[in-house]
Protein backbone atom coordinates (compact mmCIF):
# COMPACT_ATOMS: atom_id res chain seq x y z
CA UNK A 1 0.00 0.00 0.00
CA UNK A 2 1.54 3.85 -0.90
CA UNK A 3 0.77 6.36 0.51
CA UNK A 4 -2.75 7.38 0.61
CA UNK A 5 -4.95 10.56 1.66
CA UNK A 6 -8.01 7.84 1.77
CA UNK A 7 -10.03 8.26 4.51
CA UNK A 8 -8.45 11.10 6.45
CA UNK A 9 -11.46 13.66 7.37
CA UNK A 10 -10.66 17.51 7.84
CA UNK A 11 -10.93 18.65 11.53
CA UNK A 12 -12.24 21.36 13.07
CA UNK A 13 -11.84 21.62 17.09
CA UNK A 14 -14.86 21.64 18.59
CA UNK A 15 -16.05 24.41 20.38
CA UNK A 16 -16.81 22.71 23.84
CA UNK A 17 -13.05 22.71 25.32
CA UNK A 18 -12.09 18.84 26.92
CA UNK A 19 -9.27 19.52 28.04
CA UNK A 20 -0.20 0.18 30.93
CA UNK A 21 3.83 0.78 31.83
CA UNK A 22 5.44 1.54 27.94
CA UNK A 23 7.82 -0.73 26.82
CA UNK A 24 11.12 -0.57 29.09
CA UNK A 25 14.91 -1.07 27.60
CA UNK A 26 16.39 -4.27 29.20
CA UNK A 27 19.77 -3.40 30.11
CA UNK A 28 22.45 -6.46 29.83
CA UNK A 29 24.69 -7.77 27.63
CA UNK A 30 28.42 -8.59 27.70
CA UNK A 31 30.56 -6.35 29.39
CA UNK A 32 32.50 -4.04 26.97
CA UNK A 33 36.34 -4.29 26.79
CA UNK A 34 38.71 -1.61 27.68
CA UNK A 35 39.46 -1.03 23.97
CA UNK A 36 36.41 1.15 23.50
CA UNK A 37 37.35 2.58 20.18
CA UNK A 38 36.34 1.08 16.30
CA UNK A 39 39.47 0.74 14.16
CA UNK A 40 39.59 3.19 11.46
CA UNK A 41 38.37 1.48 8.27
CA UNK A 42 36.47 -1.27 9.88
CA UNK A 43 32.74 -1.19 9.44
CA UNK A 44 30.40 -1.55 12.57
CA UNK A 45 28.82 -5.39 12.58
CA UNK A 46 26.18 -6.32 14.71
CA UNK A 47 27.75 -9.62 15.05
CA UNK A 48 31.88 -8.78 15.18
CA UNK A 49 30.93 -6.06 17.50
CA UNK A 50 28.61 -7.34 19.76
CA UNK A 51 30.78 -6.28 23.15
CA UNK A 52 30.03 -2.39 22.07
CA UNK A 53 25.97 -3.04 22.82
CA UNK A 54 24.73 -1.61 25.93
CA UNK A 55 20.99 -2.46 25.31
CA UNK A 56 19.88 -6.17 25.08
CA UNK A 57 16.96 -5.69 23.35
CA UNK A 58 15.17 -5.23 20.01
CA UNK A 59 16.49 -3.16 18.41
CA UNK A 60 19.83 -3.38 19.94
CA UNK A 61 21.32 0.12 20.89
CA UNK A 62 25.27 0.42 21.09
CA UNK A 63 27.76 2.88 21.54
CA UNK A 64 31.50 3.31 20.68
CA UNK A 65 34.21 5.86 20.19
CA UNK A 66 34.51 6.22 16.55
CA UNK A 67 37.68 6.37 14.37
CA UNK A 68 37.98 9.82 14.35
CA UNK A 69 36.86 10.28 18.25
CA UNK A 70 33.50 10.90 18.00
CA UNK A 71 31.11 8.81 20.15
CA UNK A 72 28.28 7.18 17.90
CA UNK A 73 25.29 5.88 19.60
CA UNK A 74 23.85 2.96 17.33
CA UNK A 75 20.93 1.67 17.05
CA UNK A 76 19.71 -1.02 15.00
CA UNK A 77 17.41 -1.53 11.64
CA UNK A 78 14.08 -0.73 13.15
CA UNK A 79 12.22 0.21 9.95
CA UNK A 80 12.93 -3.35 8.34
CA UNK A 81 15.05 -1.52 5.25
CA UNK A 82 18.55 -2.65 6.55
CA UNK A 83 19.74 0.75 7.84
CA UNK A 84 21.13 1.26 11.25
CA UNK A 85 19.88 4.58 13.10
CA UNK A 86 23.08 6.52 14.25
CA UNK A 87 23.87 9.22 16.48
CA UNK A 88 27.87 11.09 16.40
CA UNK A 89 28.40 13.86 18.59
CA UNK A 90 31.84 14.87 19.95
CA UNK A 91 32.75 13.65 23.70
CA UNK A 92 33.19 16.93 25.56
CA UNK A 93 29.09 16.91 25.33
CA UNK A 94 29.08 13.45 26.15
CA UNK A 95 28.32 14.37 30.36
CA UNK A 96 25.36 17.08 29.28
CA UNK A 97 23.63 14.45 27.22
CA UNK A 98 24.19 11.66 29.86
CA UNK A 99 22.67 14.00 32.30
CA UNK A 100 19.44 14.48 30.27
CA UNK A 101 19.42 10.80 29.47
CA UNK A 102 19.33 9.57 33.64
CA UNK A 103 16.99 12.27 34.76
CA UNK A 104 15.04 10.71 32.10
CA UNK A 105 15.34 7.67 33.34
CA UNK A 106 14.73 8.71 36.98
CA UNK A 107 11.72 10.23 36.00
CA UNK A 108 12.83 13.63 36.85
CA UNK A 109 12.34 15.04 33.53
CA UNK A 110 9.74 15.09 30.48
CA UNK A 111 9.76 15.27 26.58
CA UNK A 112 10.19 19.07 27.23
CA UNK A 113 12.76 22.09 26.07
CA UNK A 114 15.42 21.15 28.31
CA UNK A 115 16.36 24.48 30.61
CA UNK A 116 20.13 24.80 31.70
CA UNK A 117 21.84 26.20 34.36
CA UNK A 118 25.01 28.37 34.35
CA UNK A 119 27.35 25.22 34.77
CA UNK A 120 25.75 24.08 31.65
CA UNK A 121 23.97 20.85 33.07
CA UNK A 122 19.99 20.56 32.87
CA UNK A 123 18.16 22.25 35.59
CA UNK A 124 15.96 19.86 37.01
CA UNK A 125 14.43 21.76 39.40
CA UNK A 126 13.21 25.21 37.06
CA UNK A 127 11.81 22.67 34.80
CA UNK A 128 9.69 21.16 37.15
CA UNK A 129 8.16 24.16 38.23
CA UNK A 130 7.89 25.21 35.04
CA UNK A 131 6.03 22.37 34.15
CA UNK A 132 3.77 22.25 37.02
CA UNK A 133 1.98 25.35 36.07
CA UNK A 134 1.28 23.66 33.16
CA UNK A 135 -1.29 21.33 34.64
CA UNK A 136 -1.74 19.17 30.77
CA UNK A 137 -3.61 16.65 31.05
CA UNK A 138 -2.03 13.00 30.18
CA UNK A 139 -2.10 11.06 26.83
CA UNK A 140 0.67 8.58 26.92
CA UNK A 141 1.20 6.70 24.02
CA UNK A 142 -0.08 2.79 24.08
CA UNK A 143 2.68 0.43 24.82
CA UNK A 144 3.05 -3.00 22.58
CA UNK A 145 0.55 -5.70 22.84
CA UNK A 146 2.88 -8.27 23.34
CA UNK A 147 6.95 -8.03 24.06
CA UNK A 148 8.91 -7.29 21.55
CA UNK A 149 6.29 -5.88 19.11
CA UNK A 150 5.93 -2.45 17.94
CA UNK A 151 4.94 0.06 20.28
CA UNK A 152 2.12 2.57 19.99
CA UNK A 153 5.23 5.28 19.76
CA UNK A 154 7.00 3.38 17.23
CA UNK A 155 4.12 2.61 15.17
CA UNK A 156 2.67 6.13 14.64
CA UNK A 157 6.14 7.27 13.54
CA UNK A 158 5.74 4.62 11.07
CA UNK A 159 2.30 6.02 10.06
CA UNK A 160 3.59 9.69 9.50
CA UNK A 161 6.58 8.11 7.90
CA UNK A 162 5.07 5.73 4.98
CA UNK A 163 1.27 6.08 5.18
CA UNK A 164 0.06 9.67 5.78
CA UNK A 165 0.72 11.81 2.52
CA UNK A 166 1.11 15.63 3.88
CA UNK A 167 2.46 16.55 0.69
CA UNK A 168 5.62 18.74 2.65
CA UNK A 169 8.96 16.57 4.09
CA UNK A 170 8.87 19.46 6.43
CA UNK A 171 5.32 18.73 7.85
CA UNK A 172 6.40 15.07 8.20
CA UNK A 173 9.07 16.08 9.69
CA UNK A 174 7.63 18.59 12.03
CA UNK A 175 5.59 15.49 13.64
CA UNK A 176 8.03 13.07 13.70
CA UNK A 177 10.10 15.06 15.91
CA UNK A 178 6.72 16.32 18.42
CA UNK A 179 5.83 12.14 18.25
CA UNK A 180 9.65 11.64 19.10
CA UNK A 181 8.98 14.33 22.12
CA UNK A 182 6.78 12.94 23.73
CA UNK A 183 7.30 11.27 27.08
CA UNK A 184 6.61 7.34 27.49
CA UNK A 185 4.95 7.81 30.29
CA UNK A 186 2.87 10.28 30.08
CA UNK A 187 2.62 12.01 26.61
CA UNK A 188 3.89 15.44 27.74
CA UNK A 189 5.08 17.45 24.69
CA UNK A 190 5.55 20.79 24.42
CA UNK A 191 8.83 22.15 22.37
CA UNK A 192 9.30 25.40 21.78
CA UNK A 193 8.76 26.16 17.62
CA UNK A 194 12.14 27.38 17.87
CA UNK A 195 13.20 24.18 18.71
CA UNK A 196 11.71 22.13 16.33
CA UNK A 197 12.31 24.75 13.40
CA UNK A 198 16.28 24.11 14.89
CA UNK A 199 15.44 20.20 14.46
CA UNK A 200 14.09 19.96 11.09
CA UNK A 201 16.33 23.10 9.85
CA UNK A 202 12.90 25.00 8.29
CA UNK A 203 11.47 28.30 10.00
CA UNK A 204 9.35 28.78 12.67
CA UNK A 205 6.72 30.26 10.18
CA UNK A 206 6.93 26.42 8.64
CA UNK A 207 6.53 25.10 11.95
CA UNK A 208 3.15 26.66 12.31
CA UNK A 209 1.92 25.75 9.48
CA UNK A 210 3.05 22.48 9.86
CA UNK A 211 0.90 21.89 13.37
CA UNK A 212 -2.36 23.66 11.78
CA UNK A 213 -1.70 20.96 8.83
CA UNK A 214 -1.51 18.11 11.58
CA UNK A 215 -4.56 19.61 13.55
CA UNK A 216 -6.70 19.88 10.91
CA UNK A 217 -6.69 16.50 10.10
CA UNK A 218 -8.23 13.33 11.72
CA UNK A 219 -8.96 9.86 11.40
CA UNK A 220 -12.00 7.75 12.21
CA UNK A 221 -11.91 5.18 14.87
CA UNK A 222 -14.60 3.10 16.08
CA UNK A 223 -16.81 5.20 14.88
CA UNK A 224 -15.38 8.69 16.26
CA UNK A 225 -13.36 11.02 14.30
CA UNK A 226 -10.24 12.29 16.33
CA UNK A 227 -7.56 14.40 14.86
CA UNK A 228 -3.63 13.17 14.32
CA UNK A 229 -2.46 16.56 16.50
CA UNK A 230 -4.13 19.09 18.78
CA UNK A 231 -3.27 21.66 21.04
CA UNK A 232 -4.10 20.85 25.10
CA UNK A 233 -2.34 23.85 26.44
CA UNK A 234 -2.24 27.24 24.45
CA UNK A 235 1.44 29.04 25.65
CA UNK A 236 0.98 31.84 27.54
CA UNK A 237 2.86 35.14 27.93
CA UNK A 238 5.45 35.28 30.51
CA UNK A 239 6.45 38.43 32.52
CA UNK A 240 9.17 39.24 30.66
CA UNK A 241 7.02 39.28 27.22
CA UNK A 242 8.17 35.62 25.72
CA UNK A 243 6.01 33.00 25.33
CA UNK A 244 5.63 29.32 26.92
CA UNK A 245 5.51 27.09 24.58
CA UNK A 246 2.28 25.41 23.00
CA UNK A 247 1.61 21.68 25.08
CA UNK A 248 0.29 18.98 22.43
CA UNK A 249 -1.36 16.13 22.17
CA UNK A 250 -0.32 13.69 19.74
CA UNK A 251 -3.53 11.48 18.04
CA UNK A 252 -2.06 8.00 19.13
CA UNK A 253 -5.05 6.38 18.45
CA UNK A 254 -5.69 7.56 15.21
CA UNK A 255 -2.46 7.50 13.82
CA UNK A 256 -2.10 3.58 14.91
CA UNK A 257 -5.44 2.84 13.74
CA UNK A 258 -4.03 4.37 10.08
CA UNK A 259 -0.85 2.26 9.73
CA UNK A 260 -3.57 -0.69 10.59
CA UNK A 261 -5.41 0.27 7.77
CA UNK A 262 -2.53 1.99 5.18
CA UNK A 263 0.78 0.45 5.95
CA UNK A 264 2.24 -2.18 3.35
CA UNK A 265 3.60 -4.21 6.40
CA UNK A 266 1.67 -7.14 7.38
CA UNK A 267 3.93 -7.09 10.95
CA UNK A 268 3.13 -3.26 11.05
CA UNK A 269 -0.15 -3.81 10.51
CA UNK A 270 -1.05 -6.42 13.20
CA UNK A 271 0.97 -5.00 15.62
CA UNK A 272 -1.06 -1.98 14.89
CA UNK A 273 -4.28 -3.50 15.31
CA UNK A 274 -3.85 -5.20 18.10
CA UNK A 275 -2.90 -1.62 19.99
CA UNK A 276 -5.88 -0.24 18.94
CA UNK A 277 -8.08 -3.36 19.71
CA UNK A 278 -6.73 -3.37 23.36
CA UNK A 279 -6.61 0.48 24.33
CA UNK A 280 -8.79 3.33 24.84
CA UNK A 281 -5.71 6.06 24.65
CA UNK A 282 -6.73 8.88 22.27
CA UNK A 283 -5.53 12.56 21.38
CA UNK A 284 -8.05 15.14 24.01
CA UNK A 285 -9.17 17.34 21.74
Amino acid sequence: MSKTQEDIIEYARPNNKRTTDPNTLVLGGETPPNQDYLPPNNAFNWRDHKHFIVVQHQPAIAAYRDGDGSVCIRQEDIWGDGRDVTIYFTPEHAEKIANAIMALGEGRMIGEELLFNSDGNVDVEAMRDERETRNVPPNPPPPAAQPRWLDGKCIAQIAVSDCINCRSWHAQAVMRFLIDSANRKNGACYPSNETIAQAVHCSERTVQRATRWWCGRAYKVNGEIIPFLSIAVKGRKRSDGTKESNAYHIGWLPLIAFARDHHYRLRVRRHAASIVKTTNVKCVA
